[in-house]
């Protein structure tokens, strides 16, 4: 953001859409630069694994993944991930709802993107310590419940261009929902009793399928922006974020319903 705002003028409304586009693509090649240099790093610094580790880690079978696909669990947790990952693709508009809803320049909104950003560590290290006290599936509930508050509050029109401070905290809010989910997404795998030795099929399971809106949020998000340009569009987005937020509220309340009756049928037998 700070390299970007250095590429422009001072008043930013003046600068041309080619000094723009041109400002832009110098902060992609920087970000394309620093990722090709950690790729670099990585194959020169990470430690190989010998013929031993390798040997261990190669021991898959059919069993693995059919016995945690037949676990209701394992499935809740990868609807879960569905509904978190909705949000998080969402935070790809804050910026653009900055602009378009509150009328701010580039800089400005290209600041409030950063903000959402910044929420990151706070929320998922807060997410994580809080986990350990309480319970992962009750912090997954907690953090559904900001989100749907948050994203609830962008979708009605009572943000206007003239509340850029409430839409700071509404922003604030929801971020803070978002980025705990995903210091939580796999952390309430251990409550539901996927067994040890099936783990790595229930991630690679529970990934595969949790990651979808990697596939139709980009999508759905541009044809919601595009049919109804403007600060409709903006609130349409929310409003589909709102509703995969109260589901995965729904979703978490019913894992810990089945962990819990899983414990105590596992209390029982013992």
């Amino acid at each position: 953001m700070a390299i970007y705002a250095s590429l422009l003028p001072t008043d930013v409304e003046s600068a041309s859409l080619e000094v723009r586009a041109n400002a832009l693509q110098q902060v992609i090649l920087i970000l394309a630069s620093i990722t090709c240099a950690a790729a670099i790093l990585i194959w020169l610094l990470l430690p190989k694994r010998n013929a031993m580790e390798q040997a261990d880690t190669s021991n898959w079978s059919w069993r693995g993944t059919w016995q945690v696909a037949s676990m209701p669990v394992v499935w809740l947790q990868a609807f879960i991930i569905i509904c978190a990952y909705v949000g998080y693709k969402a935070t790809d508009d804050f910026s653009l709802y900055a602009k378009e809803v509150l009328q701010v320049n580039e800089v400005e909104a290209a600041r409030v993107g950063t903000y959402s950003l910044w929420m990151r560590p706070l929320a998922a290290i807060a997410a994580g310590f809080l986990a350990d006290r309480f319970g992962a599936g009750k912090m997954t509930v907690v953090s559904f419940t900001l989100l749907t508050a948050g994203s609830a509050a962008l979708a009605s029109d009572i943000l206007t261009a003239s509340m850029y401070v409430p839409y700071i905290a509404t922003m604030v809010c929801a971020s803070l929902g978002i980025f705990a989910l995903r210091g939580l997404y796999y952390a309430i795998m251990e409550e539901g009793q996927v067994p040890l030795a099936y783990t790595g099929s229930a991630v690679g399971l529970v990934s595969v399928t949790g990651y979808t809106p990697d596939i139709f949020m980009g999508p759905l998000m541009g044809y919601l922006l595009d049919s109804a340009p403007g600060a409709s569009g903006h609130r349409h987005v929310f409003i589909m974020v709102t509703i995969f937020s109260v589901a995965g509220v729904i979703a978490s309340l019913t894992f810990i319903k089945l962990s819990h009756s899983k414990n105590q049928n596992a209390a029982a037998y013992l």
